[in-house]
């Protein structure tokens, strides 16, 4: 209903449209119904600014009006049709499409033509007869999806080593192996823990220009448990009890495919700060220690 009203507010109030809008004050004889779509869109404002709060470049006037326009440009782009609601699905659908196109657009580093994509949906919407099927247009477009997710994946891991092994350099790390360097910054003492060890550790993650990543501390690892991650467990055991290392890895190496949920570049270099404080030794363990569920890390 107030997506369908929008239009009455911008006629009766006769101020859709203005470059810095008005208080409802200022319209004359309001009604009820025009009161009400005056304070949704007043509701519509504030939760703009209060996700302008967590990126300030929203606030700018620029980024403001572009996302006036934008809502403006919803509303008439759903009114023309407004009396055919099958355009309107058109509208939905493709506003949802170019959403997931951008989105992996920006991912993939990549750029559709949208041309392409208007071709094909027009040419199965206009011959109907002869696409009754989409399941093995289903199944290739999810064969060269893969392919094309892989082949990123790949250069990214290439990428991801370039800027590993530059920046090891200029910390002056010791290589471990393709995908992990380290230094010792304070040594300990005593033997390296084994699998099923437990360790008692502090672990820090930041990215080259210092921003911490705000991972859980996790104070207790079973060296080898499932819910360690390998280059950790690798990490573990290049460390004495006692002693801190810091250690040079990739996003990719750290947490896979998951980087990008992260919030991190997959080619992006971690610095993970490591303490074995103490080891309890499989051996040494209580029934109630070794069964205990460790937490992940």
């Amino acid at each position: 209903m107030l997506a369908a009203s929008a239009l009455s507010l911008c006629t009766a109030l006769s101020g859709c449209g203005s470059d810095k809008g008005k208080p409802l004050s200022d319209f004359r004889d309001a009604s009820e119904l025009d009161s009400m779509l005056y304070y949704y869109g007043q509701v519509q404002g504030y939760d703009y600014l209060k996700r302008a709060s967590n990126d300030t470049s929203m606030l700018s006037e620029e980024q403001r009006k572009l996302y006036l326009d934008g809502v403006r440009a919803g509303i008439e782009a759903l009114r023309e049709g407004a009396k055919n609601e099958i355009y309107n699905q058109g509208v939905r659908r493709g506003a949802r499409i170019a959403m997931k196109v951008m989105e992996f657009e920006q991912e993939y580093d990549v750029t559709f033509t949208d041309d392409v994509f208007m071709e094909s949906i027009t040419y199965v919407l206009m011959h109907p007869n002869d696409h009754t099927n989409g399941i093995a247009a289903q199944r290739t477009f999810y064969n060269l999806y893969d392919v094309i997710r892989n082949k990123h994946r790949s250069n990214m891991r290439k990428e991801a080593m370039r800027n590993l092994t530059e920046e090891a350099r200029e910390l002056k790390l010791s290589k471990i192996d393709s995908n992990l360097y380290y230094k010792i910054i304070h040594k300990g003492s005593g033997e390296y823990p084994h699998p099923g060890d437990a360790l008692y550790v502090a672990v820090d993650f930041e990215k080259t220009d210092g921003t911490n990543l705000g991972m859980p501390a996790t104070e207790r690892v079973i060296v080898g448990a499932p819910g360690v991650m390998p280059i950790m467990n690798h990490i573990f055991t290049s460390l004495t009890k006692g002693s801190t290392g810091v250690f040079a890895t990739t996003a990719d190496a750290v947490f896979g495919p998951r980087a990008e949920i992260s919030g991190l570049y997959s080619d992006e270099v971690l610095i993970i700060t490591a303490k074995i404080n103490d080891i309890i030794h499989r051996d040494e363990q209580s029934v109630e220690e070794s069964e205990s569920d460790a937490p992940s890390l």
